[in-house]
């Protein structure tokens, strides 16, 4: 198997020869491995720890079932991802629902509390309960949130102090602004930072925050980085709403 640095090195350099299309397939391509690697480590792992109770005199049954469910969650997440990037590669919108994305930052806040913890962070909200609802593609969503929240948990690792990762949600127009927020240091990259196959991580394959940028894009958004008061880094992103006229005209046909 290719190391991840060799394996960004081969596909940027088919990006530069490539058409348009050919570069979006393999950005694609190259995110799918990069999304899909931590649910199927999760998997592995989970199956380990579920083997070892097994082979213990008195298994712990209720502890294995809940192994066994969460290798069934991350098996789900794994489909998912993949349904979410067809959907991106085909251009599809996919199953966009009117949802509140404050639900969709709790969940993900859940989801990453224990690596999260491990980099020494704490997740702080600070989410407006008077957004309104918009129309996204959940699994692509949360995947775009997952990967700002562990940019900025990653950030601050090794700094001394408490680590506060702040996300905060607020009104934008019709739609959303989303802010994912650190404390760790400035970052003189910061105008790379969204170019594919760029990284400063030795094992990183520079996909995370393009793939990021792709999946607000496709939903009509933007997102973008500026320096945060006094020390670290804000990622931002918004999402439109429905625009009233639009609203009124899907009334009208119901």
């Amino acid at each position: 198997m290719l190391a991840a640095r060799d394996h960004r090195h081969l596909v940027s350099e088919g990006m530069h020869s490539a058409s348009d299309e050919d570069a979006r397939f393999a950005a694609l391509c190259a995110s799918l491995v990069h999304e899909i690697s931590q649910p199927m480590a999760a998997i592995a792992a989970n199956a380990a720890a579920c083997r070892n109770w097994l082979a213990v005199e008195r298994p712990d049954h209720a502890r294995i079932a809940t192994i066994v469910d969460r290798i069934s969650a991350s098996a789900a997440s794994v489909s998912g991802i993949i349904d979410a990037l067809r959907a991106l590669l085909t251009r599809q919108e996919g199953a966009r629902r009117p949802a509140q994305i404050n639900d969709s930052i709790g969940e993900v806040r859940i989801q990453l509390a224990d690596e999260i913890a491990r980099h020494g962070a704490d997740i702080v909200l600070d989410l407006d309960p008077a957004i309104p609802p918009i129309a996204f593609e959940a699994v692509q969503i949360r995947q775009l949130l997952a990967n700002l929240i562990r940019n900025g948990a990653e950030a601050m690792a090794g700094l001394p102090g408490q680590r506060r990762l702040l996300i905060r949600s607020s009104r934008y127009r019709e739609g959303v602004k989303i802010d994912v927020i650190d404390q760790g240091t400035k970052r003189p990259d910061a105008g790379r930072m969204f170019d594919p196959f760029y990284t400063t991580k030795p094992k990183g394959m520079g996909i995370g925050l393009a793939l990021c940028r792709l999946i607000a894009d496709a939903h009509g958004g933007h997102l973008w980085t500026e320096p945060a008061e006094p020390c670290g880094t804000c990622m931002s992103f918004i999402l439109p709403g429905q625009r009233p006229q639009a609203a009124s005209a899907c009334n009208d046909q119901g």
